[in-house]
């Protein structure tokens, strides 16, 4: 790497050699030439740009994070193997560098598609539940209607009832006036039955009292006379009498 006075400087301060800086230069303008042909840094102006969404932004971050670790995976080995030239320690402490580097950026991806994912399906629930919310309102307001439907038709079937109620009240007192002059006229026609009854009864007896007299005066214009027919005819007519009564 370069100091800030531009003096290549190899790890932990030491100054390399002249013969190593020559491939270290090689490396970097194969690295840039790596990330160039990678389209790395217009990816990440894109990345940074307005207008994508934000779904397609994660996906096409986890693969760029994958594609630029491919190649600063490359160039990290060569320098290990650069610098174990030289210093075989250097190149393990460089190497476990490497690997735990590595194991970073391999979960890095991990966990922001998990989180992505998370993301994903709480926006999917979110939606479901805008769906069912949406679904739910329709249903009260079709319920709500309904509920007013009916109202209106409580309401027709109330008046409705009133009507009939009033109607059946005037037609209870027709009845009722009706039943009246009904129990008047049943009362006069009592009272006339009576008093016909009592009139014939009264003919009745005058008819009995009329014939009784007119028989005890037969009999005695049939005894003064000597009229033994008719006696005999008063005889027949009594027993005829008798005989329709005892049948």
């Amino acid at each position: 790497m370069l100091r800030m006075d531009g003096v290549p400087v190899c790890t932990f301060g030491v100054h390399c050699r002249g013969h190593i800086w020559s491939p270290l230069l090689r490396l970097r303008k194969t690295m840039n030439e790596m990330l160039k042909k990678a389209g790395i840094f217009e990816r990440h102006e894109v990345l940074g740009a307005d207008g994508e969404e934000a779904d397609s932004k994660i996906e096409s971050l986890l693969k760029l994070v994958q594609d630029e670790q491919k190649i600063y995976n490359i160039v990290f080995n060569e320098i290990i193997r650069q610098v174990s030239v030289d210093c075989l320690e250097r190149g393990k402490i460089l190497a476990e560098l490497r690997k735990h580097y590595a194991s970073l950026l391999y979960k890095v991806p991990i966990h922001i598609k998990n989180l992505h994912d998370e993301i994903l399906a709480i926006r999917a629930l979110d939606k479901r539940l805008t769906e069912e919310l949406i679904n739910f309102k329709s249903t009260i307001k079709h319920l709500t209607n309904e509920l007013n439907d009916v109202q209106l038709h409580d309401q027709e079937i109330t008046c409705k009832a009133m009507e009939t109620k009033e109607e059946l009240d005037e037609v209870l007192k027709d009845s009722q006036a009706d039943a009246s002059r009904l129990l008047d006229y049943h009362e006069l026609y009592e009272l006339q039955r009576h008093r016909m009854e009592n009139q014939l009864s009264k003919l009745i007896d005058e008819r009995n009292l009329w014939t009784e007299t007119a028989f005890m005066l037969s009999l005695k214009v049939i005894e003064k006379h000597k009229m033994m027919t008719l006696h005999r005819l008063h005889l027949f007519e009594e027993l005829w009498h008798n005989i329709i009564s005892q049948a």
